[in-house]
């Protein structure tokens, strides 16, 4: 939504309107679009004007006034009374919204009620232009029916209250909705649809309930003229609108140029395709009939009984379905459905007509003097005096309507024929009448001039016929110049001798008598010979007319022969031509044709073998390249095949040395080991009984040591890895919450776009620029957040690469540590086997010590026989095995 302030109105003060209040609308007036405020704001800092952009083609202007005062808890269920004493008035407790009629402008209801926000502060009245009127600009495929225009409302409504952009009008003050003509419709289908939860009622002055014949075919009389009037003369629709909207009543009091100059004192500058185009949209208004059973607030509708555009008949449809109240107050106290239907002697345009009784109902409406109790209602007042307060009366047309013998002398007699009568009246007889919006025989005297009188079958204005006071004193037996009444020297009256008045000499009264008599045969006879003559005349002239109307239809259908043989033979002499032009211009085309062919073919057939050469010749270039390419890839295949076939030959027979080297190497280093392993067994044997026991307790030394190490280095092997694991779930949550603020960035992106490609018609200048630079900036930021999730990755791959180093280290370790225990094992079972053999052994010489120091012996025979015992002893045991001494070692 677009808001801009506007200046004050800038209007003429014509005779019969009151501009002097000082909070007049604040919008432009000067046929463009306000947008800018003026220092004439600071006058009436209170009220309040802008214009809502509905959408991409479509504002419209709107005007709050508000004199600035702020009740602190003003509800709708308290009702003002009179106010008296020292005490300040009340508060008033209702808002309004306006929805004027369709060629009508806010300016014009600012100026009517500003005066009630002044004498009431804390009323907000909220004033509104439809898509179509002055100051607007609206799509070219939109229809500006009463369903549209609610729409409008609503989304107005949402823009100015609390929820929206600009919180300028209170909407939980509760509010009534005022609808004139098609802003009736509008009305009552905003509050069937909408349904706002503040509105007290809808208060409808002459309101369209549903599109009938009358208002169909005035809404197309007007779309003809609208269409026909030229630009240079913007008066012209206004002229003809007018017709319909005010009563006879009121034109016979106040006369119609200046009915007409009040109605045009505000300015207006709705164009012709604005009104073009209200007229179409109010041609498709949806019928609120069935609407109005879904509207739950009392309404009270007031209908004019000589309105000419929207018939008094519409009042009927708002009491269907819905309760009547007698009065006012009987309607608002009513919970639900319940309409107040006020019938006023007017015409359409109530607002002028009856301007002060109006405003002052819509006094009584906000400040809620019908909530408590019946009050008297200003529009069914009557003020028959106002007649005699000066020329025209009453300046609101409310005064008694005067008679139809009653002289005025403002009243239209014998008015000339006017430019634009005859204009309108052209465009009335050239358009014929629109399909599906026939007229009643009542709605064919509905047309009326701007001087109250009548329209004919030929559009003119006329009079009743009336006699004049002379026409009626020659038609008086008892006057002297009924005798004389070609005379012209001799008159009566003016002190005449010859003819006085009776009433002056009664001495005459007797001859008089008989006088009278004599004139009254004479006035029978004459009456008589008149009518005679008038008969006579009257069958003279209907046969000459019938002559004259045979004549001419003779003479049209003579007419219409001749301009039909004529036509016929122009149209075959045209027909002629035509087919000999036709026949030339064929002929032409097709030898133009031909030749323009055959160069074409010709043109093709040299492009076809200029390629078919071009195409052998570059395809025989390809040909050949292609054979040599395939000659090098075959060539350079061998040479790769060969070399491969003797990497492979030299491999084999490289690994054929090899093995018949490790062969020998491994033959050799067995027979070796066989041979120490001999050696040693004999070392160890010698070794056994003095360094046995020290040798195992050095290599159990030497095992413990080496299990330290390994055991430290798995320790620190355990280490490493948790340090890795934990630097990868670190690495981890850093990838995931770099991805998060990607996919926030995404969307961002994603928004903006959005943003840019439905506001396209409005984002301009620094926005766009704004918009772009934020998009930039998201660009950045996305590419740095990439980078970083690329360079955690990396980091996450080096270090898995690493843990699984860490695993195979560790298990070698591993390994390594279970086979110095098996190791261990081995090498304590040997010990222990040895130190077994020992103690044996040691058992076994102090048997055969005592033996010999029983018998006695030598001590070489001795020791053999020890070596025998030793050997006998243990059969099974053979010393360590092969393996476990490699393992050992």
């Amino acid at each position: 939504s677009v808001l801009r302030l506007d200046p004050p109105a800038k209007v003429k003060n014509y005779p019969g309107l009151e501009l002097t209040s000082p909070n007049r609308p604040t919008l432009q007036t000067q046929g463009k679009r306000p947008t800018a405020t003026t220092a004439a704001d600071k006058l009436d800092p209170n009220s309040f004007s802008g214009v809502f952009q509905y959408d991409a083609s479509t504002s419209l202007p709107f005007t709050i006034l508000d004199s600035g005062y702020t009740s602190g808890s003003t509800t709708a269920t308290r009702a003002l009374g009179s106010t008296g004493g020292a005490h300040p008035p009340s508060p008033p407790v209702f808002n309004l919204v306006v929805c004027h009629d369709a060629f009508d402008t806010l300016e014009r209801m600012a100026i009517l009620l500003s005066d009630l926000v002044t004498k009431h502060p804390g009323i907000q009245i909220l004033l509104w232009n439809y898509p179509g009127q002055a100051f607007t600009s609206f799509a070219d495929d939109a229809v500006l029916n009463n369903e549209y225009l609610a729409v409008c409302l609503d989304k107005l409504l949402q823009h100015l209250g609390p929820s929206g952009s600009i919180h300028r009008f209170d909407l939980e003050r509760p509010f009534y909705l005022l609808g004139h003509g098609v802003g009736g419709s509008i009305a009552s289908c905003y509050a069937a649809k909408s349904r706002p939860p503040g509105l007290r009622g809808l208060l409808l002055v002459n309101s369209l309930s549903y599109v009938d014949t009358h208002y169909a075919s005035v809404l197309h009389d007007c779309a003809n003229v609208f269409g026909c009037a030229p630009e240079t003369r913007p008066d012209l629709p206004v002229y003809f609108y007018s017709r319909f909207i005010f009563s006879k009543s009121y034109l016979v009091q106040t006369s119609a140029p200046l009915a007409l100059n009040l109605y045009t004192a505000v300015h207006n500058p709705i164009t012709t395709r604005g009104r073009m185009r209200l007229c179409l949209g109010m041609l498709n208004n949806i019928d609120t009939r069935p609407l109005l059973g879904a509207i739950l607030v009392p309404l009270v509708s007031i209908h004019g009984e000589q309105d000419g555009l929207v018939r008094p008949l519409h009042a009927k449809s708002y009491l269907d379905g819905r309760n009547a109240g007698k009065t006012i107050h009987s309607a608002l106290k009513g919970a639900g459905k319940r309409t107040c239907i006020l019938m006023v002697k007017g015409g359409h345009e109530l607002f002028q007509e009856k301007k002060k009784h109006l405003i002052g109902l819509i006094e009584q409406f906000l400040t809620g003097q019908h909530e408590g109790k019946d009050r008297a209602n200003p529009l069914l007042e009557d003020s028959s005096t106002s007649l005699t307060k000066g020329k025209g009366g009453d300046e609101d047309g409310g005064g008694a309507l005067i008679s139809a013998g009653q002289h005025n002398p403002h009243s239209p007699v014998a008015s000339p024929a006017r430019f634009e009568d005859k204009f309108i009246d052209s465009v009335l007889l050239s358009s014929s009448p629109p399909r599906g919006s026939s007229i009643d025989a009542g709605d064919k005297d509905r047309s009326t001039g701007p001087n109250g009188a009548k329209v004919n079958n030929r559009g003119k204005f006329g009079t009743a016929d009336a006699i004049s006071p002379q026409s009626k004193l020659l038609l008086d037996p008892t006057n002297p110049s009924f005798e004389r009444q070609g005379n012209a020297v001799y008159k009566a009256g003016g002190n005449s001798s010859i003819y006085p008045d009776p009433s002056e000499h009664p001495e005459v009264s007797e001859y008089m008598a008989w006088r009278l008599k004599r004139n009254r045969r004479r006035l029978l006879k004459l009456d008589n010979a008149a009518r005679v003559l008038q008969g006579t005349f009257r069958v003279l002239m209907a046969q000459t007319m019938l002559d004259r109307l045979k004549k001419e239809r003779l003479a049209l259908t003579i007419q219409r022969c001749f301009r039909g043989k004529r036509g016929r033979a122009y149209f075959y002499e045209r027909r002629k031509e035509l087919w000999a032009a036709l026949f030339v211009q064929r002929v032409l085309r097709g030898h133009r044709g031909r030749c323009k062919s055959y160069r074409q073919r010709l043109q093709r057939e040299s492009q076809i073998r200029l390629a078919r050469r071009w195409r052998g010749s570059r395809a025989r270039r390809l040909v050949l390249a292609l054979i040599a390419r395939r000659h090098l890839a075959a060539t350079y295949t061998q040479c790769l095949w060969r070399q491969c076939k003797a990497k492979r030959t030299a491999a084999f027979h490289r690994e054929r040395r090899d093995a018949s080297t490790v062969l020998a190497r491994m033959y050799r280093g067995h027979l070796g080991r066989r041979r120490a392993g001999r050696e040693r067994e004999k070392y160890l044997f010698s070794r056994s009984q003095s360094s046995g026991i020290e040798l195992g307790r050095q290599l159990l030394a030497e095992h413990k040591l080496q299990a330290t190490r390994l055991q430290s280095e798995i320790s620190l092997l355990d280490q490493e890895k948790r340090v890795a694991e934990e630097r990868i779930d670190v690495l981890l949550e850093e990838i995931a919450q770099f991805e998060d603020d990607v996919a926030g960035l995404e969307k961002e992106m994603h928004a903006l776009t959005k943003a840019e490609r439905e506001n396209a018609a409005v984002l301009k200048g620094k926005l766009k620029h704004k918009l772009r630079d934020q998009k930039i900036r998201l660009d950045k930021e996305f590419g740095v957040m990439l980078a970083k999730i690329a360079d955690r990755k990396q980091d996450l791959k080096v270090l898995e690469t690493k843990l699984k180093d860490l695993g195979r280290t560790r298990q070698g370790k591993n390994e390594e540590m279970k086979s110095l225990e098996r190791k261990l094992v081995v090498l304590l079972e040997a010990q222990e086997q040895q130190i077994e053999a020992i103690r044996r052994k040691r058992e076994n010489r102090r048997g055969e010590v005592g033996a010999a120091e029983g018998g006695g012996g030598d001590n070489d025979i001795a020791d053999a026989e020890e070596g025998v015992a030793i050997s006998s002893s243990h059969p099974q045991y053979r010393g360590p095995t092969i393996q476990q001494k490699q393992e050992a070692a």
